[in-house]
């Protein structure tokens, strides 16, 4: 979304009145700080899903990961981000009823924090129908013992389940939205099975064709492709779709209350889609998800701020925008007016639906009265801006 307002005061003070004496009123400037994405006033948009092992091989680590995620969901709200959080399991599809949002979704009532100056719960675009809204204390769709499916015999179409839920079974619940990051997050000891073909050697082993010695029926790398294909293209650029996986880096007897085979296609896809691997069985889970949380700041410090949002209409000739390089007090500068939009601002007035962020992708749709910065006037990484103005009508 936007910036996160500061400061914002119109002080119209009325001055004393005595009998029928004339009524003054004393206009003094308004002040709005912001920041780019990569500071901590900023909420980019994230959608982060949760795929669960539901084989049963993890069960000790159920317990972890729903006690441990909300905490992580928390530090990311804290670092800038708007979040949604949903959870479906590894090898079975279902239709998800909950998803868990950051307090800049319109549901929070009272709660609710304003993603950017001026903004109203109805300029929100991508808020959670309420039936489908959850708190961290009323999300109850992490996997758990009851959740577990043994029918699989081997197999494990992970990337089948999430393109299928991800594609058909997310339209409803408002979990995903077209102005955001989506993280894809798989916690298992398994290995992706999805389109690759299986043989039976002569002696009666079965496995991935490739692996049994029968590779010229094997399919484990189109398959792989055709699943990073249709990830791809739920979002509308690479760089707004991470995958991570927190998975077995090779083959064990004994792993989180399971055997572990190796996950090497959910590393795979996480190199390939610009994410991390973790290896669950000697990684804490705690440890993983601080990682995703570190690695997904660092992305944050790769976006560029184009929009800064003020809480009023202003007098164009009344604004002046000061850059902090890096948020450094230290390293003022004043950006200049430049109606040339070259590397200056501009004011846009009111915008309605603008991407607030423009780059590595266009993100976060946001409306209201905004200042456009333009060529090296942009904020990037932890730059902050302060704008001081006076409102529209005054001098």
């Amino acid at each position: 979304m936007k910036k996160q307002i500061l400061i914002s005061i119109l002080a119209i003070t009325a001055g004393a009145m005595s009998g029928c004496g004339k009524q003054e009123f004393a206009v003094t400037e308004s002040s709005t700080s912001a920041a780019a994405p990569g500071s901590f006033s900023v909420p980019a948009k994230v959608d982060i899903l949760l795929v669960e092992d539901d084989t049963g091989s993890i069960n000790e680590a159920y317990p972890q990961i729903a006690s441990q995620m909300p905490a992580l969901l928390t530090s990311l709200e804290s670092k800038g981000w708007d979040y949604h959080f949903a959870t479906i399991p590894l090898t079975h599809i279902i239709t998800t009823n909950e998803v868990l949002t950051s307090k800049h979704d319109p549901n929070w009532g009272s709660q609710w924090t304003a993603p950017w100056p001026g903004a109203s719960m109805s300029s929100i675009t991508g808020a959670v129908p309420a039936a489908f809204f959850r708190t961290p204390g009323t999300y109850t769709e992490f996997v758990d013992q009851n959740d577990i499916n043994n029918s699989l015999t081997g197999h494990e179409p992970g990337f089948l389940t999430i393109r299928h839920a991800l594609k058909y079974r997310m339209g409803s619940n408002g979990f995903m939205r077209s102005d955001s990051m989506l993280v894809i997050f798989v916690v298992g000891n398994g290995e992706d099975t999805s389109g690759v073909t299986f043989c039976t050697r002569s002696d009666g082993i079965t496995g991935p064709c490739e692996d049994v010695g029968y590779p010229s029926q094997g399919t484990k790398a189109s398959s792989f492709n055709y699943y990073k294909s249709e990830l791809l293209k739920l979002r509308t650029s690479a760089s707004l779709l991470k995958f991570y996986a927190a998975v077995s880096s090779y083959r064990r007897s004994n792993c989180l209350g399971g055997p572990a085979y190796a996950g090497a296609r959910y590393m795979q896809m996480a190199t390939a889609l610009g994410g991390q691997s973790f290896d669950i069985c000697s990684t804490s889970i705690t440890a993983s998800l601080d990682a995703m949380g570190v690695h997904l700041q660092a992305q944050k410090m790769n976006m560029r701020t184009r929009y800064l949002f003020i809480d009023q209409d202003a007098n164009p000739d009344t604004i002046t925008v000061t850059r902090f390089a890096g948020g450094n007090a230290s390293q003022a500068s004043v950006i200049p007016r430049d109606e040339s939009r070259t590397n200056g601002w501009t004011y846009a007035g009111q915008v309605e639906n603008v991407y607030a962020i423009d780059f590595p992708a266009e993100m976060n749709l946001s409306s209201g009265y905004a200042i456009e910065l333009h060529g090296a006037a942009k904020l990037t990484g932890g730059d902050t801006a302060n704008v001081t103005f006076k409102p529209a009508g005054t001098k």
